[in-house]
């Protein structure tokens, strides 16, 4: 059997399911009866081709000399992670489990639990990874989580801080889903509770507040979180110093824009073109001259072209033709 469960690993590793598939159809068939090792080496191949309706049903084949284990129903839940329109069925693997009379370990529940985010089954997934027995999978949590976050579902992803709630990436997935889902009080508690409590909040945390406070037109909040930073220990970037700017600008504190774009010049950050924009507009409208030019000098500096377009509005004979 050694041999043929040796053909059945190298068409795993490779993917090729259908290859692995046909060679234990092929020990079946000789006469031979498949052991658990092969059996499993089988599934395994079905997990990583992703192909979980053929893992499933030779998983609930009748078998007559060994029964599945924890590793058989981990195959299956893998390949039902990496596959598609799931649906259901991959809860009734669980059922399945519980049946056969073997517990889940971490890994069948976060793969199960990263199935049901992809189907959309987010209350599904967060009830499989609540009644894990074991220490959760953190590379799966991060995938339900960012998953959570591109949904903009940050209720849910807020209850995930409840099983690892010392994992950064974990919590800036989940500063990222308020951040989408325009939580922007939520997002401003879990950086509080990250400086209180730990871990430290890194960059891209920080970034995410100082978005999600902006998207919420709460940009008083914004502006002293960011004066706030160098307090911490910590110097922001231009992508914060950008956010403060669209914070500003979408609650038309023209006085604030403008302040904020010549404290990046004096820290050496340079603005985005929506910055710019923002305080561009605000300087035209207030008959800022000086500092409409400066800004349009700056963001011809980013824009290719607009040097010449600038150059040939100032030298256009129409310019200044009298009516």
């Amino acid at each position: 059997r050694s041999r043929w469960t040796a053909r059945i690993t190298t068409f795993a590793r490779a993917k090729q399911w259908q290859q692995a598939l046909a060679v234990y159809a092929k020990l079946c068939s000789s006469g031979l009866q498949p052991n658990l090792i092969t059996f499993n080496a089988t599934l395994a191949a079905c997990g990583r081709g992703a192909a979980w309706q053929r893992a499933l049903a030779l998983l609930r084949q009748p078998l007559a000399s060994f029964r599945p284990d924890v590793k058989s129903f981990g195959a299956v839940a893998m390949a039902f992670s990496e596959g598609k329109n799931v649906g259901t069925d991959v809860i009734g693997l669980l059922r399945d489990m519980s049946e056969a009379r073997v517990a889940p370990d971490a890994v069948v529940c976060s793969s199960v639990a990263t199935a049901c985010v992809r189907s959309a089954a987010w209350q599904d997934a967060l009830r499989v990874l609540a009644a894990s027995p074991e220490d959760f999978d953190l590379v799966a949590l991060g995938v339900i989580a960012s998953a959570l976050a591109r949904g903009a579902r940050w209720a849910e992803a807020l209850e995930l801080t409840r099983l690892q709630p010392d994992a950064t990436v974990l919590l800036g997935a989940v500063v990222s889903a308020c951040e989408k889902g325009h939580s922007w009080e939520t997002a401003l508690g879990l950086l509080a509770d990250m400086w209180r409590d730990g871990p430290e909040p890194d960059g891209i945390v920080v970034n995410s507040v100082l978005s999600a406070c902006s998207k919420g037109l709460a940009w008083p909040w914004a502006l002293s979180l960011f004066h706030a930073l160098p307090g911490w220990r910590f110097q922001p970037d231009v992508v914060a110093a950008n956010s403060v700017v669209l914070a500003a600008g979408s609650a038309r504190q023209w006085e604030g824009v403008l302040q904020l774009l010549e404290d990046m010049e004096r820290a050496d950050l340079a603005p985005d073109s929506t910055s710019l924009g923002f305080g561009i507009a605000e300087a035209e409208q207030r008959g800022l001259k000086e500092s409409e030019q400066h800004l349009l000098d700056c963001l011809a500096r980013q824009v290719i072209g607009l040097r010449f377009l600038l150059n040939q509005g100032t030298s256009s004979p129409h310019r200044n033709k009298k009516k």
